[in-house]
């Protein structure tokens, strides 16, 4: 196996809603190295998630060097199947891509406090403890946009890229779901105290226009990109297979041969 810094100790240096850690690895040369981090979660479930990171790091490179053809991607799935921990892991937050009957992308203008200006994004937000990630993503869509679920698809109106990333990893240990979702209006938005919000409805026109007039967030761009091209070409739906590089995965909401009420959707 490839030489790989090996964590020696964490240490939790501030407490909050985002915590600081100073990490100390030990270096394939023998020496210490210092890096500082951030997390939301808690010291044991911080140590615990990069233990998990190194474990499917270290078995997927380890496939790699042995001649594997698929990344590793057959060898952590039996690993994790063994443990016992084969999908029970869900990402912290999702990023959501509305896309409405129409063909327009929804994307939203919010304030954001660490950098004093409104910023066009997607709309996006934690994952609960325990909440389904379908429920997730409707109750961010309908808190900041106003927007819901269809459900009048019956293959499910949510697609998920096939595994979530990581938002900033020279930062902190965030995992972000990218989500494809088919929307529609159905209700005004009813964002949380302290969180303001205004709606930019982007056509393939003009959606390169708005990213280039104000700041953006990491993934809009990305996402608006695709999305233009795949209108440009093919269906919405061909949107998600471009962007996602891989199979198609749908994710279908929770008891789909109903309609997803509000209530439902809030859990």
């Amino acid at each position: 196996m490839r030489e790989t810094p090996q964590l020696k100790h964490i240490e939790q240096v501030s407490d909050g809603w985002i915590k600081k850690y100073i990490l100390t690895y030990v270096l394939p040369d023998g020496s210490d190295y210092i890096y500082e981090a951030a997390s939301r979660k808690g010291l044991e479930a911080y140590r615990a998630e990069l233990a998990r990171l190194e474990a499917r790091s270290n078995t997927a490179i380890a496939a790699i060097d042995e001649g594997a053809d698929d990344f590793g991607a057959a060898a952590v799935a039996a690993a994790e199947q063994a443990a016992g921990t084969s999908g029970k892991r869900t990402a912290d937050a999702v990023s959501i891509v509305p896309i409405t009957r129409d063909g327009n992308l929804v994307l939203i203008r919010e304030f954001r406090y660490p950098l004093n200006s409104w910023v066009v994004g997607l709309p996006a937000g934690l994952v609960e403890p325990g909440e389904d990630l379908a429920v997730a993503v409707d109750r961010e869509l309908r808190e900041e946009t106003g927007y819901g679920l269809r459900t009048d698809i019956p293959e499910g109106a949510v697609e998920l890229l096939p595994q979530a990333g990581h938002s900033s990893t020279g930062m902190s240990d965030e995992s972000v779901q990218t989500v494809f979702a088919q929307v529609e209006k159905d209700e005004a938005a009813h964002p949380e105290h302290g969180e303001l919000y205004r709606g930019v409805h982007a056509a393939a026109s003009r959606g390169t226009a708005i990213s280039q007039a104000e700041p953006v967030a990491a993934r809009a761009p990305v996402c608006s990109w695709c999305w233009r091209s795949s209108r440009e070409t093919r269906s919405n739906r061909a949107f998600a297979r471009r962007c996602a590089l891989g199979e198609r995965r749908p994710f279908r909401q929770p008891h789909a041969t109903a309609p997803l009420t509000r209530s439902a959707a809030r859990g």
